[in-house]
């Protein structure tokens, strides 16, 4: 094991499990959001904002494969966490797959579960994430109907994307972040 990469849907869990997987392995963690919010110099949520999806994928991207690169470079294994959507950005896919040291793991939760986790983070954060945004929608209420919706479709097009990428999968439901943890590092 040299590099172990969690994906998952947004809100599975990738970066507290990574973290606490990191710290039992006494490894270096990477949390893909993080670097690519010290790249660009803003949050992940306002650089999406700003500048698009098409944008976004470029730079993590570039942002993976740097991290990749420190992986396959470093004498200690590393524990990467990657956003949410990276399972949607095929350059990112590639460039993961075509790593020899990468050991992915897939985290699963059913995506209404995620969503009420979603909900619960955005709610201290005042804020959906930008690709849960209804553009003219002034109603919270009817805004977290609309973003409802369109998380449990982007969950089912993320899944059916994830069905085709060669990852073990590591099923979540009623397990605390430390049991994912322990599964994962039985697994390595």
């Amino acid at each position: 094991m040299k590099i172990v990469v969690l994906i998952g849907l947004t809100a599975s869990g990738k970066t507290t499990i990574g973290g606490l997987l990191a710290k039992s392995l006494c490894c270096n963690f990477i949390d893909l959001d993080v670097k690519i919010s010290e790249q660009v110099f803003m949050s992940v949520r306002a650089f999406y904002e700003k500048y698009g999806k098409k944008t976004f994928q470029k730079v993590e991207e570039k942002v993976l494969k740097d991290c990749l690169e420190i992986g396959d470079f470093c004498t200690t294994p590393l524990v990467i966490s990657a956003g949410g959507g990276l399972i949607e950005n095929s350059n990112a896919l590639f460039i993961l797959q075509e790593n020899p040291n990468a050991q992915i793991f897939f985290l699963y939760s059913k995506p209404k579960i995620l969503f009420n986790r979603l909900l619960k983070k955005s709610k201290k954060e005042h804020s959906l994430p930008a690709f849960l945004k209804a553009p003219s929608l002034k109603e919270s209420c009817s805004q977290i109907k609309y973003a409802k919706m369109k998380f449990l479709l982007i969950c089912k097009e993320r899944l059916k994307l994830l069905k085709k990428f060669e990852c073990v999968k590591v099923k979540t439901k009623g397990l605390n972040a430390k049991k994912v943890m322990r599964m994962i590092k039985k697994m390595l």
